[in-house]
């Protein structure tokens, strides 16, 4: 119980280190609003035929709360009818002023429809389920979420944008969140320390096969036109390859902490019903155990990245000509990071499998011989 409490303590003196460091800031306001009317118009330019959309919109939030402003944009819509606007949504717009040699000119942008209501809705019906089948469980599991996600945009990002090492700083918040979540989920005890034993070792090992893979296959990262902007943009020197492989360990921290904690909940029942077992035979069914567990939990594991893939999947399969080598397409950059994304979360299972078995049979036959 200590050292969880010095744990937290450590983590929440890192959130002033971290804060302040968002660096990259346009000086934007942004609003609500609703689009009263759209209105279409064939125009010509240059003998060059084009559409114009102006769009009339109700500011609901702002200084300028209740006033008409109009975005005009001009060109054919090439996007589906479902990605248009439509009259009667509300969306939110962004404001800024741009200072010219003969006064200001004010720039408004469109941005995302405002799904508020059906993100409240949608986070109702979660807590409710969640409520009703985890009970007491259900919300501490969810407690120890919230704080892995505050680790992720309190510290490690603002660290990262400091120019802290990605690397380290995913490392640190990993085992900061095994080491509060586990124990929120199953209590304290030596269920917990196996559990937490299990998953940190898995999270080491993704992350030296993580680091040793991403090196040596000169992997580049993820480059987006956000990250190249934030790269171009900002004074610290952001390391996109290790932004990739920080994001592969948080991607295999679920998977490793679920398996630990099924495998030490089994250990610890097959000691309660049988306390005089000798540790060969509990750890080979720990073992056991881990196999079923893993077979399922490397199944969910690779679709679940397929499934987060899928538009990239259809980008290759209309990119890539069919006489190219197999080998040069699972090369390519953006296929790589997911290939080896599925490689870290599996490798991390696996270790801490054993792990967690030999550590649960260890501390669970200690204390069968102290008593």
């Amino acid at each position: 119980m200590k050292s969880l409490i010095r744990l937290m303590f450590l983590m929440i003196m890192l959130f002033p280190v971290a804060s302040g460091a968002g660096e990259y800031q346009k000086d934007v306001d942004y609003f609500r609003a609703k689009i009263e009317k759209i209105e279409k118009t064939r125009r010509t330019a240059q003998s060059q035929p084009y559409l114009e959309t102006v769009f009339s919109l109700r500011l609901l939030s702002g200084p300028e709360k209740g006033s008409i402003q109009k975005v005009t944009f001009r060109g054919d819509e090439n996007v589906p009818d479902y990605v248009k606007y439509r009259e009667g949504d509300t969306i939110f717009v962004g404001q800024n002023t741009i200072i010219t040699d003969d006064g200001s000119d004010r720039y408004l942008s469109m941005h995302d429809v405002d799904n508020t209501f059906g993100l409240v809705t949608l986070a109702a019906i979660f807590l409710a389920a969640l409520f009703l089948v985890g009970r007491g469980r259900g919300i501490l599991s969810l407690f120890g979420l919230s704080f892995t996600v505050l680790l992720i945009f309190f510290v490690f990002i603002p660290l990262t944008l400091k120019g802290y090492p990605p690397l380290l700083s995913v490392l640190l918040i990993s085992i900061a969140a095994i080491g509060v979540t586990i124990p929120l989920i199953t209590g304290l005890g030596k269920k917990t320390l196996t559990a937490i034993a299990g998953a940190s070792a898995g999270v080491f090992v993704s992350m030296a096969f993580s680091v040793a893979f991403g090196w040596t296959m000169h992997l580049s990262g993820i480059v987006t036109d956000e990250l190249l902007t934030l790269f171009y943009t900002t004074s610290t020197n952001i390391n996109l390859r290790d932004i990739a492989l920080s994001g592969m360990i948080l991607s295999a921290l679920g998977a490793v902490m679920d398996v630990s904690i099924s495998i030490s909940s089994a250990i610890n029942e097959f000691y309660v019903v049988h306390p005089g077992v000798d540790s060969r035979t509990a750890f080979r069914s720990a073992i056991e155990v881990g196999r079923d567990n893993l077979g399922s939990m490397v199944n969910t594991l690779i679709m679940a990245y397929v499934g987060g893939a899928l538009s990239l999947i259809l980008i290759i399969y209309l990119r890539f000509d069919s006489r190219m080598p197999m080998s040069m397409i699972f090369s390519h950059n953006e296929i790589l990071v997911e290939v080896l994304r599925s490689f870290v979360g599996c490798m991390g299972m696996l270790v801490s499998v054993p792990v967690t078995a030999a550590v649960g049979v260890w501390l669970n036959h200690g204390r069968r011989e102290a008593s």
